[in-house]
């Protein structure tokens, strides 16, 4: 999304600042906006805390989108 992002800046096309992701894992949401679990999740691997630092800059917005199967 950070490409398409800087594309869209390069050919200077409109867009809003804050991406939108959405997922069907309702604790990757909590974790990616809580700063309360940070000391439970140390040892998670560094795209996670990159995540979690985007969302906090206000450039990433992770939206819950439940999982529907019929």
């Amino acid at each position: 999304m950070m490409w398409v992002q800087k594309l869209l800046t390069e050919l200077k096309v409109h867009h809003p600042p804050m991406a939108r992701l959405c997922c069907d894992d309702l604790g990757a949401k909590y974790l990616s906006t809580n700063l309360v679990f940070h000391a439970r999740t140390e040892h998670i691997e560094i795209d996670f805390h990159f995540v979690r630092k985007r969302v906090a800059q206000r450039l990433l917005d992770i939206r819950f989108i439940p999982l529907v199967i019929s």
